[in-house]
């Protein structure tokens, strides 16, 4: 009994005591500053950061994509499988109890001829090993810690889902405004080619003229063409984003781009770490790989196992029995087996510590990166407008000068059409600049995927209690 003791109190001991990851101190700030000083509302950050925009629409296909998306329908599977690998490793902790019977009938020959006999055994079988290294212990917190990872990869997929349905559906309504101004400038161009061909027609230019006028209408048709396939094409990627078929007009009616959303703060680079899901799933593997290597490493120390069982018999004799068995398991030769398994789940901690680095650096980058974009587009926009402001004067004293019969016709539709161009540049920078903000709201993490994925997991769980 005091060996018994001792074994149990033994169990606490440890042969790999484990750690976490650490890396560089990390800067501490980014490099370069927000580029909207004004922080969102802190609820969005925690309900879901596309509210900013206040747009029903968006919040529709936000909300169907993350419903319906077979990515993300992917990755909350795998994280229900981990999660109940998780639950086997942890029973592996506790004593099992099986409940078994037998029941026969057998005929022979005895010294007086044949005999039937019927036989009817009931037993309790009870085991448990007594996890003296924390072996057993070490592979149930690596399977718990895999599982933890594979949330964290849920978060992620459900921030990417939302930041490409955000995307596209802006880069929707940008394609869709900036159509309507190549309409627009295809209707001054085949009024060009009209006044040009009426010209020519009198006399007062030569074909080169009428024959540039038509080839600026083709250019600007093609240009539309392309425009269009862009559209559809986007189209197609946001229906399948939101998990359906491509079906036209799935965006309804669209208005034009919004304006800038601000953000939420910056915060430091170390605030990475907790807000950003990749991270925290790099970190998690890395405990999980600590844990393989600690289980390694205890099996190559002696295995103790109890078991017991207690049953009875009837017929031919009804009798009771018992037994109470201790097995003990010492590793002498396995050919350098359990040596190459430490060995390989120490070079595969080595690796998971060098992506945790990876992704932490990466992260860091990811920010600096958008925060760099959103500065440039910035600026592109601000010279794109004062174009734009030069342009509209331009405008206004050609229909100064054409009232005042001091240019032609064609010179005013010149530069009305210079004048929807670069409205269409203004359009697209604009777009762009949307694009890097939502690239940088995205590399900044958040918290309201935790609640997304309860919401998932919580109906998952319903519907296989009704056995859906």
């Amino acid at each position: 009994m005091g060996l018994l003791l001792l074994l149990f109190w033994a169990g606490g001991c440890a042969v790999h005591p484990g750690h976490e990851p650490v890396i560089e101190q990390l800067p501490p700030s980014f490099s370069r500053p927000a580029p909207a000083p004004a922080p969102a509302p802190a609820s969005h950050d925690r309900q879901g950061w596309w509210l900013v925009f206040e747009d029903p629409q968006l919040d529709r296909l936000v909300a169907e994509a993350l419903g319906a998306n077979p990515d993300i329908a992917r990755a909350v599977a795998r994280l229900r499988q981990l999660a109940a690998q998780s639950r086997v490793a942890e029973a592996g902790r506790f004593p099992y109890l099986n409940l078994q019977g037998q029941a026969g009938r057998v005929k022979q020959v005895g010294p007086g001829g044949p005999v039937t006999d019927n036989s009817l055994q009931m037993s309790v079988a009870a085991g448990f090993e007594i996890d003296l290294w924390q072996r057993v212990r070490s592979l149930s917190d690596a399977a718990r810690a895999e599982a933890l990872a594979s949330r964290e990869d849920a978060k992620t997929v459900y921030l990417s889902v939302s930041a490409g349905v955000v995307d596209l559906y802006f880069l929707l309504r940008d394609l869709g405004a900036r159509l309507e101004l190549a309409d627009q400038i295809i209707l001054l161009l085949e009024e060009g080619v009209a006044v040009a061909d009426g010209r020519y027609r009198a006399g007062l230019v030569t074909a080169a003229e009428l024959y540039q006028a038509q080839q600026e209408l083709s250019r600007a048709r093609l240009a539309r063409a392309e425009l269009a396939g862009q559209r559809d094409a986007t189209e197609h990627a946001l229906a399948i984003l939101a998990g359906r078929f491509p079906t036209p007009g799935l965006a309804g009616e669209l208005g034009p781009v919004p304006e800038l959303p601000v953000l939420f703060p910056l915060g430091l680079p170390a605030d990475l770490l907790t807000r950003r899901p990749d991270v925290q799933a790099a970190r998690l593997r890395v405990t999980a790989q600590d844990e393989r290597l600690g289980a390694a490493l205890a099996e190559r120390f002696p295995t103790i196992n109890l078991m017991a069982g207690y049953g009875a018999t009837w017929e031919p004799l009804s009798e009771t029995f018992w037994s109470l068995l201790a097995g003990l398991t010492q590793p002498v030769f396995d050919g350098g087996r359990r040596q190459a398994a430490v060995e390989q789940n120490r070079a595969a901690l080595d690796g998971a510590l060098a992506a945790y680095r990876q992704t932490v650096l990466q992260a860091v980058r990811e920010v600096e990166d958008a925060l760099a974009a959103n500065r440039r587009g910035e600026q592109q926009l601000a010279i794109v407008r004062q174009q734009l402001e030069v342009a509209e004067a331009a405008l206004a004293l050609a229909r100064d000068g054409y009232g005042q019969g001091m240019i032609d016709y064609a010179a005013l539709l010149t530069a009305r059409r210079q004048g929807l161009e670069i409205r269409q540049q203004v359009q697209l920078v604009a777009r762009q600049l949307l694009a890097e903000r939502t690239s940088l709201i995205r590399a900044l993490g958040g918290e309201w995927m935790e609640e997304a994925l309860q919401t998932r997991l919580g109906r998952n769980d319903r519907s296989s209690s009704n056995g859906e």
